[in-house]
């Protein structure tokens, strides 16, 4: 996950310009989506609640850990629905906007589960 939001911080300022940058940076963003929708499903197995959909898991993580990076998540998940499945057409300037503004979020939520992993590791 780390690594593909360290790639969209790269290559978002070509992607303005450059169809093969735009491209690249949408699928780095979906990745890193994806990489959290997996770590939320996988922290809240290991505290004891049953994952479900993205929304709820978004819910119920924002009650066990940040509310805020939940919300944030959220519109992170919203905006990779809209680059995968192209809902309404898609404002190139306003999806790479929208990046650029959820992208600290994303690094928080690396550090907060971060620090989970490293607890979980030591407790074993």
């Amino acid at each position: 996950m780390k690594e593909r939001i360290e790639d969209v911080i790269a290559w978002i300022d070509e992607a303005e310009e450059d169809k093969k940058s735009r491209l690249a940076v949408y699928k780095a963003f979906q990745e890193a989506v994806e990489a959290a929708c997996d770590l939320i499903s996988m922290f809240l197995k290991d505290s004891g609640y049953l994952p479900k959909d993205d929304y709820s898991n978004f819910e119920k993580w924002g009650e066990l850990a940040d509310r805020r990076i939940s919300d944030c998540l959220k519109v992170a998940n919203g905006l990779r629905n809209r680059l995968v499945h192209h809902y309404n057409g898609l404002d190139d300037k306003l999806a790479l906007d929208s990046m650029r503004d959820i992208i600290p979020c994303l690094e928080e939520f690396i550090q907060v589960m971060g620090s989970w992993l490293e607890e979980k590791l030591q407790s074993m």
